[in-house]
């Protein structure tokens, strides 16, 4: 893998205490902030090959306005439960099973584990990642496994207040 991009869902709606967080649809205001990202997302030096998500309803459905604002239907997309809420270790764990031939994967999840793996990767980073906020990385070299601290070449941060 030569690039990891890093995408926290877009904000959920609490119109309702009745529901699953599990099954919390994004806002509208997520929805706005899911199609604000799909343009810096297309514009990163290297498309995404692959797309993985929790099996949350917010992720599947900012997954879905990437792919449908940037028509990349062709990209494969894998929903697991285990990325629900996940925590660092997890997080490591399933980009480590993710194919050698992915060149770029776009892991759309949860804090905390996203911005936990955002600061291991990037130390200097130390952020929280706001709704629908993007950390693109790219790596030295290829990456076969994040179980060690791969070299960055250089990375890109962007949130949709920059695009209002």
């Amino acid at each position: 893998m030569q690039f990891l991009t890093l995408l926290r869902h877009g904000a959920a709606s609490y119109d309702s205490n009745e529901i699953l967080d599990l099954h919390r649809p994004l806002s509208s205001v997520g929805e706005i902030e899911a199609k604000l990202m799909a343009s810096p997302i297309a514009k990163l030096s290297s498309k995404p090959d692959a797309i993985i998500t929790s099996n949350a309803i917010r992720t599947m459905s900012t997954a879905k306005i990437i792919i449908e604002e940037n028509i990349w239907q062709s990209i494969p997309t894998e929903n697991h439960a285990e990325l629900y809420l996940a925590s660092l270790e997890i997080l490591i764990k399933k980009i480590n099973e993710v194919s050698e031939a992915t060149k770029h994967l776009l892991l759309i999840n949860h804090n905390p584990g996203l911005s936990e793996l955002a600061n291991r990767l990037i130390p200097s980073f130390v952020a929280f990642m706001p709704t629908c906020s993007c950390l693109s990385i790219k790596f030295k070299e290829n990456v076969t496994g994040l179980d060690i601290y791969p070299q960055i070449e250089s990375y890109k941060y962007d949130c949709p207040d920059q695009f209002v």
